[in-house]
């Protein structure tokens, strides 16, 4: 089916913003290069979801940040900044 197809099946139905869009574009390509990973999984590659940072080694596991109040802006800059650092 590919990102192409995905994009303009969801694009004409929706009125979703062009900075959702992309954020869109770039997990279905990071998912189409590795398809090994599950949806969860390519998140919080891509930085969409964050650990708290509230965790201790062997007595609590991280949990996930709320991002509730991130602008789309925002995770679209953490996503291209991710895929930057990790190479991905």
């Amino acid at each position: 089916m590919g990102t192409h197809f995905f994009m303009t099946t969801l694009t004409d139905e929706s009125e979703m913003n062009n900075t959702s869009k992309e954020i869109i574009k770039l997990i279905i390509e990071h998912l189409e290069k590795n398809p090994s990973l599950r949806f969860g999984q390519a998140l919080y590659n891509l930085g969409v979801n964050e650990d708290d940072g509230k965790w201790e080694p062997g007595v609590k596991a991280p949990g996930l940040r709320d991002i509730y109040n991130d602008s789309d802006k925002v995770v679209l800059e953490r996503v291209r900044t991710r895929i930057r650092i990790l190479g991905l």
